[in-house]
């Protein structure tokens, strides 16, 4: 029997065409996830504007709580303490509104590559945390 034979075939396929078969099904597999990565992100930038949005109208509730908040923080045990975090959240929210306008999905994929690189322990951490709790619930069905 050739060596070029796949044995236990009743019409041998050449392993040389089995090959090329799986390079071009794995070039196909490669050019349709990037087709499907280039749709995500349109998606994504098509509709940071309306995320950002609802980012600084939750902001501006945060804020016009902690505004009523304060005026009545006297009368509360941890008022100014609970006002202080309404202010920080709210500013939280702004920044971030003003990051998803001012960045696309590119540079903001750029920024976490960046902080995942100079922060490796942490993120190493939460992956193994996260593997962990996503092979858990998994058992458990």
């Amino acid at each position: 029997m050739p060596s070029d034979i796949l044995p236990g075939k009743t019409n041998p396929v050449p392993a040389s065409g089995v090959a090329d078969k799986l390079s071009s099904a794995s070039s196909q597999l490669k050019t349709k996830a990037t087709e499907v990565g280039r749709a995500a992100a349109d998606m994504i930038d098509v509709n940071r504007g309306t995320a950002a949005d609802k980012l600084l109208s939750a902001a501006g509730k945060i804020q016009g709580a902690a505004d009523t908040l304060d005026r009545k923080a006297d009368s509360f045990p941890v008022g100014a303490r609970l006002v202080s975090v309404a202010h920080v959240a709210a500013d939280s929210l702004t920044s971030t509104a003003d990051y998803l306008r001012a960045n696309d999905v590119r540079s903001m994929l750029a920024d976490v590559k960046r902080v995942a690189a100079d922060n490796s322990g942490p993120v190493l951490l939460g992956a193994a945390i996260l593997g962990y709790v996503v092979a858990r619930s998994l058992a458990r069905d």
